[in-house]
Parts: C-alpha cells; sequence; structure tokens
C-alpha cells in the first residue's frame, strides 16, 4: 500500500437528495477506503458553526486529493460568490491548490425526478463542459458499482504514476530490494485528533530503540475514538513512515485466539515477510520464525491489536531487535513491564472536569463526579452541561443547586433534555449529533435500533443474539441482520466488538440512554419478551419433569455465552419474575453456568438480581464455598461437590434434594454433614498458590491486597470477590502490603530485600526500593 492520503469526497446536491444517489456517494467513500486512503466526506459541511464556503476551502487545503461526483443539479449558490456553487468552489479549490483532481460524471440519461434537474441548459451544463474540456481526465457513471471500480481504479492509477515518478516500482520495493509492506489500516474519516494523547505516543513510537509501546483501555463511538483508531492515525504520520524503512506489519488477535489459531496469525506475518507461510501451529515456533526475519530487516514497526492475555503478545516479542511493537488491549497488565503505555478512553477525567466547570466556580467535587457519570465523558454533552449551568448561574441561581438539578434532569429525563432549539448550536445538540447518523436508516431500521436500548448497560452484544432479537415474525433474516450490524458499525450509532469468536456490538452510555427515551415501556418489555422466546428454541426441548415445561436453560450451547451471562437478566424484564428466581436457584444451573465460566460470581449475579430470601441464602452459601467450587476432573465432580457443601445449610434442603435427583451416578456422597462447614460469619474465600503473609483493605474499603509465598501480589474485588489485579514483579515471597492514603498506591515488600510500589489504577509497577541488605 502506498502513503495513507486524505482524499475530498466532493458532489453536487442532487448526489445525496434522489433515491439512490446517496449510493454513488457511499461507494466512494468505500472506494478511497479500499484504495488505503481516507476519505472527507461532504454530505453534511452546512450543519456546522463555521461559515459553509470557509470551511468548503478549509477542508479542500488540508487534503491531497480531490474527488468529484458531479450530477445533473448544480447546488446551492455560494453566498456572494458570484453565482458560484459550494461543490464548483472545491473544484475550484483543489485546481489553485494544484492537488489531483479526479472528476466522475453522473451520465445525463439517468432520471431524476423532476424537481432536482436543473433547467434546461442550466448552470450545471456549463460546470460539466468546463470539466469535460479541462486539463484533467473525467469518466462517467450510472451506477453505484460502476463508481466504485472508476475511483479505485483512478486512485491506483494515480499512486502508479507517483511510484514510477519516485523510482519505486510496482512491487513496493524500495530501501535496496527490501519489501516495505506497509499494513496499517486507514483510520476513520470522523477520526478526530486529540494532541494530548497522539503526541506522547507519537513520541514514543519514533524514540531509538527496541522497546514497546503499550495503548491500553479504548471506548470508541459518539464523542471520541478508539484505541485502534488512534493508533491508525499515529501510523499515518509522515514522520512514522520515515522513521520505519522496514515497514509496518499489523495483526489483530481477538479475545479467544489461542494455539494454532494465534499461530496462524504470526504465521500470515512471516509470509508477507518472506514470500513463503509458516506451518507450524505452535505460536511460540511461529515466532521464532517471525523474530529471526525481522533480525534480518530494517527498522520495522509491528502493531498487534486488540491483544486479550500476555500469552496471546509472547510470539511477537521474540527477536527483532530494530523492530518497534505497538501494542493495543484492553487488560491492564498485558503489556511487559517497563512498556511505554497511554490510557485511551473516553475524555480524560480531569478534561471532563474542566469542561464541566469552565466560568462556573464553586460546583462540589461529587456533583462533577455525578455529572461525569450521567455524561459518559462524552464530549458533546459536557459541552451543553457547562452551557446549561453557565445560564443558571447567570439568572442568578445558586452554583450548587444548578449542578445537582442538571444532574438529577439528565438522570430523569435523558442525554437530550439539554438540547437547544436555536439554529446555530443545534449542531452542538445529542440529538443533532445522533439524528445525523440515523437519517441514513430506514424508518424499520431505526426501530431495530431503538430496540437495542433492553440490552443491559456494557453488555457486549453477538451478531448471533441480534438475529434472535432483530429475527421475530421474519423481520430480518440472520444475513440482513448481519448487514444492519455492519451498517450500524460503519455509522459509528455502535461500537464494534468480537465476543465469544464471532463479531459483536456495544453502545455508548449517552447513545443508549438516547435510545432508551425513544422506546417506550411496553414496547421494551416485548422486546424482552421476544428475545427470550426466541433463545429458548436454542435449549433442548423444554424438559417435561420441570413445572409449567419450564425451558432447561443449562442445556444451552456452549457457544450461546451472551446468553449463559444474561438470561436471568432478560427473563426478570420480560416480566417473567418466577421463572428468572426458580432458574437462578437452580442447582442445575448454577453447576453449568460455574462450569461454563470457571467460578460462582455469574451464579451469584443471577441471584442478586431475583433477591428471594431462598435466593440470598444461596448466594451466601455460593460466597463461603466459592474456593471449592471450581471445574473439576472428571467434570462430574462438580455436581457431587456442590450438593456436598450446601447439604449442611439451613433452607436449602429442598433444592438440594431435587439436585441430587439429576446428578449422575456413580458419586461420593456425604451421609453426615461435613465437618469443615464456614461458620455463619464468613463472607468470602480467595485463593493463592502458597502462603499468604500480608493483607489489607484499601481507604474505601472496595479493594483489598494480598502478599504471598507464592511471589505474587494481588487486588480483589471485595464486592464481588474477584480477581483485579496480579503484581508480578517480586522474586522471591511477597511478605506485606500496604495502601497509601489516597489509595492511589500500594507498597509491598519481599524475602527479595525490595520495596516496590505500584499504581493500583493502572496495574503498574511505579519503582523498586532496592537499598535493603536484608
Amino acid at each position: 500500500m502506498g502513503v495513507i492520503r486524505s482524499v475530498f469526497v466532493s458532489h453536487t446536491s442532487d448526489m445525496a437528495r434522489f433515491p439512490g444517489g446517496r449510493s454513488f456517494v457511499r461507494a466512494a467513500i468505500d472506494a478511497v477506503s479500499k484504495a488505503g486512503h481516507r476519505a472527507v466526506d461532504m454530505a453534511y459541511f452546512a450543519a456546522r458553526d463555521e461559515e459553509p464556503a470557509y470551511f468548503c476551502v478549509q477542508q479542500v487545503t488540508a487534503c491531497n486529493i480531490y474527488v468529484g461526483l458531479i450530477g445533473l443539479r448544480y447546488g446551492s449558490l455560494v453566498p456572494d460568490g458570484g453565482g458560484v456553487s459550494y461543490t464548483e468552489l472545491e473544484f475550484q479549490t483543489a485546481t489553485r491548490l494544484g492537488i489531483p483532481r479526479l472528476v466522475f460524471l453522473l451520465d445525463e440519461d439517468v432520471s431524476l425526478p423532476d424537481e432536482l434537474a436543473d433547467v434546461p441548459g442550466g448552470p450545471v451544463d456549463g460546470f460539466r463542459k468546463r470539466l469535460q474540456s479541462g486539463d484533467l481526465i473525467t469518466a462517467g457513471f450510472r451506477t453505484a458499482d460502476g463508481v466504485e471500480a472508476a475511483v479505485i481504479l483512478a486512485l491506483s492509477q494515480l499512486d502508479l504514476d507517483r511510484d514510477v515518478r519516485s523510482g519505486r516500482g510496482m512491487d513496493g520495493r524500495a530501501n535496496g530490494g527490501v519489501t516495505r509492506p506497509w499494513m496499517v489500516p486507514a483510520a476513520p474519516a470522523a477520526a478526530v485528533a486529540r494532541p494530548e494523547v497522539l503526541d506522547p505516543l507519537t513520541t514514543a513510537v519514533l524514540a531509538e530503540g527496541d522497546s514497546t509501546v503499550g495503548v491500553a483501555t479504548a471506548v470508541e463511538g459518539a464523542g471520541g475514538f478508539g484505541k485502534t483508531t488512534l493508533v491508525q492515525m499515529v501510523c499515518a504520520s509522515a514522520r512514522v513512515r520515515d522513521r520505519f524503512a522496514g515497514g509496518a506489519l499489523w495483526v489483530t488477535i481477538g479475545e479467544h485466539t489461542a494455539g494454532a489459531d494465534l499461530a496462524g496469525l504470526v504465521n500470515g506475518l512471516c509470509e508477507v515477510l518472506s514470500g513463503m507461510a509458516g506451518t507450524s501451529s505452535d505460536p511460540m515456533v511461529a515466532g521464532t520464525r517471525l523474530g529471526a526475519l525481522l533480525d534480518d530487516r530494517p527498522a520495522t514497526l509491528l502493531v498487534v491489536d486488540d491483544v486479550w492475555e500476555r500469552g496471546q503478545l509472547a510470539p511477537f516479542l521474540l527477536g527483532g531487535q530494530r523492530c518497534r511493537r505497538l501494542v493495543t488491549t484492553r487488560i491492564r497488565g498485558v503489556v511487559p513491564a517497563g512498556a511505554v503505555s497511554v490510557l485511551v478512553d473516553q475524555m480524560e477525567q480531569e478534561h471532563a472536569r474542566r469542561t464541566i466547570t469552565a466560568g462556573v466556580d464553586g460546583v462540589p467535587a461529587a456533583t462533577v463526579d455525578r455529572l461525569m457519570r450521567v455524561t459518559g465523558r462524552w464530549a458533546v454533552l459536557l459541552g451543553l452541561v457547562n452551557a446549561q449551568l453557565v445560564d443558571l448561574i447567570g439568572d442568578g441561581v445558586d452554583v450548587r443547586e444548578a449542578a445537582v438539578w442538571v444532574a438529577g434532569r439528565l438522570e430523569l429525563e435523558g442525554p437530550t433534555v439539554l438540547d437547544v432549539d436555536d439554529a446555530r448550536s443545534r449542531g452542538q445538540a445529542v440529538a443533532a449529533t445522533v439524528e445525523a447518523s440515523l437519517t441514513r436508516l430506514s424508518g424499520s431500521e431505526r426501530d431495530l435500533l431503538v430496540e437495542l436500548a433492553i440490552f443491559p448497560e456494557d453488555a457486549e452484544i453477538p451478531a448471533s443474539v441480534l438475529a434472535l432479537l432483530w429475527g421475530h415474525d421474519d423481520a430480518l433474516s440472520a444475513q440482513e441482520s448481519e448487514r444492519l450490524r455492519r451498517k450500524l458499525v460503519r455509522l459509528r450509532l455502535v461500537q464494534q466488538r468480537w465476543v465469544d469468536g464471532e463479531p459483536a456490538i456495544a453502545l455508548h452510555d449517552v447513545l443508549r440512554a438516547y435510545l432508551g427515551r425513544r422506546l417506550a415501556p411496553a414496547d421494551a418489555v416485548s422486546g424482552q419478551g421476544r428475545l427470550v422466546a426466541a433463545a429458548r428454541r436454542l435449549c433442548a426441548a423444554p424438559n417435561t419433569q420441570l413445572p409449567d415445561t419450564r425451558t432447561a436453560w443449562w442445556m444451552l450451547p456452549d457457544s450461546a455465552g451472551y446468553l449463559w451471562r444474561h438470561v436471568v437478566g432478560h427473563l426478570v424484564e420480560a416480566g417473567l419474575f418466577d421463572e428468572a428466581a426458580a432458574l437462578a436457584g437452580d442447582l442445575r444451573w448454577v453447576e453449568a453456568k460455574t462450569r461454563r465460566f470457571g467460578s460462582t460470581v455469574g451464579a451469584e449475579a443471577d441471584l442478586a438480581l431475583v433477591a428471594t430470601p431462598t435466593a440470598e441464602m444461596l448466594r451466601r452459601a455460593l460466597c463461603q464455598e466459592a474456593h471449592l467450587l471450581t471445574p473439576l476432573d472428571p467434570p462430574t465432580g462438580l455436581g457431587a461437590t456442590l450438593a456436598s457443601r450446601l447439604a449442611g445449610v439451613t433452607g436449602l434442603e429442598q433444592a438440594v434434594a431435587s439436585y441430587r435427583d439429576h446428578l449422575p451416578r456413580p458419586r461420593l456422597d456425604n451421609i453426615w454433614p461435613l465437618p469443615d462447614l464456614p461458620s455463619p460469619t464468613l463472607r468470602r474465600t480467595l485463593d493463592h498458590n502458597g502462603w499468604v503473609f500480608g493483607c489489607v483493605f484499601s481507604p474505601d474499603g472496595t479493594l483489598l491486597a494480598t502478599a504471598s509465598g507464592d511471589r505474587m501480589v494481588r487486588l480483589w474485588d471485595v464486592a464481588a470477590g474477584t480477581e483485579r489485579t496480579v503484581f508480578d514483579g517480586h522474586t522471591d515471597k511477597a511478605l506485606r502490603c500496604v495502601f497509601s492514603p489516597d489509595g492511589a498506591l500500594l507498597a509491598t515488600t519481599s524475602e527479595d530485600r525490595t520495596v516496590r510500589l505500584w499504581d493500583v489504577a493502572a496495574g503498574t509497577e511505579r519503582t523498586v526500593f532496592d537499598g535493603h541488605a536484608a
């Protein structure tokens, strides 16, 4: 791929207005992306605060190539522009700047509605004639496929011409015959530059040496961009391209990629560098070959995207002494110690705080935190909150009362409550921001998007679950559902994810709140019911031994990870509370879910949702025994263990007796109550692999740090009983640990004679004090 360039896509007004016309523009934009460049689309140039003509000229000036789709309507005239349309102004600007101009003319025999065509002999005829008689090549089109093919061909020819002029052959070889691949995908056209993040990351990438750069924790969607987009923007920098004479390699991992699948990705990079595909199914063996190939190359950039575990990254860290690794991950601690880490999230807390309080003094810190939570730190909504506060204070309202009132309105009425009607400000409103994308959806597609509000906050929704929801009454086929999912991702209405081995989506909190306000309560319950009804078909046929032929949800296929996590919640929201309570308290479900996820945490969460007295009793018992209730070998041992540990719990006798009737034989049953049942005062047991020498609660009581003879210091979530972070750095027994007064740092001691200081939020080592001699 050649250098990534910005391509300005201009079009006459009929391209966006007549039926099918917008598909031409979409085809041109897709063609630009497929050619490896970044498209700048002017579809909504007028919906901005800047003066439109100035904005058009500014955008053309910032681009490298001009692409014009010229239809049969001249379009809106520039005020005081001498009768020139915005489209011709853009073309004239490209001509004045001397950038390449690629022009495509709609065939004159294409039928247009009368109101969208210029009168005979109108200005558009003159514009088209000037284009055809000028010193540039034009091409005709009449279909979207024709546009895409023509644009790709023209851009490819343009890149080829430049390569020939620069002495670079068609094979992409340079620098003495070394192949220089550049596998970085183009960043989305809507990506927004954030210098406070881009600058330090670019500096880290350009630094001398072979260090690994880590980008951790990213959120995509409205009001921001994700970690992958950030890396794409960094890699598009001319300084970065010049720094790596060996080119750039890109590989995307995903949550569940391991073993032979991971080796296949490594082998693919080997083939890019050597022309020969690797054959090893062992990731580390394949990684050794990749490292050797990288050692024989000039400085090369290797981007390893979407890493979830250290083991996934390990094959890409072998060899390659002149290679710079750029890693994206959402999991803290994946990137090796010593890497430069840049945290990418929604708007940074301090930045969000300053946005809320700009020109407003005296807002209590707790209220600012509340406002950041309800806004999701989304830029558009933060600006509206600040404007509302300034207006209220200007009217004489106390700043504290104003801030609390604004937060309460957002929580009660949703994000659009602060939108304004003023035409100039409408482009900065939540509804306008969302609706700009919604206009590209049909009425039925909007209805299906709104239905997504039934899913829980922060849920990752697999494509197969969307097909269940959207396939009711034959509304959409599985193929149509997938097409709509991709469309929503493309429009940035949802965030792209990958979960349980399939594509998935996630909703930004603000967009979810926005959609939830448009979904009537009765429609929400109905949607929940349709999803549950569709999901029942995935289980075995209703068990005749179950009362009321309840669904045997523990027979869900292992691939239905989302339903394993959330089906109890959907039953509750569908008004099927009795079934939800019965399922959460059924030990067959508890056993199956524990085996599926490796712990009782998910089953405990289900019991908390129904919160009946029996459910609370069972949840408390599971917390006490959680360290013993893990997958066993043979797998049937888990059921027998669960029955034996719960047999002596008062109030659960009937549930255990019913459960035992379904357990397979042979098995071990306890005849008498077990002698080691926990005290009623025990809350939970947390398990290390060695002696535990020290433990301490964080100042706010939400975290517990433990130091162990296994050399690890672990950080636990007290409420959930789950491991939050493992601090792995001591080389001998970890002995003691203590939090700083503000809970931001953790100090630990060890028999390795060091004291180490850890950043609690980042999960990284801050400092090693190694002066002790004993």
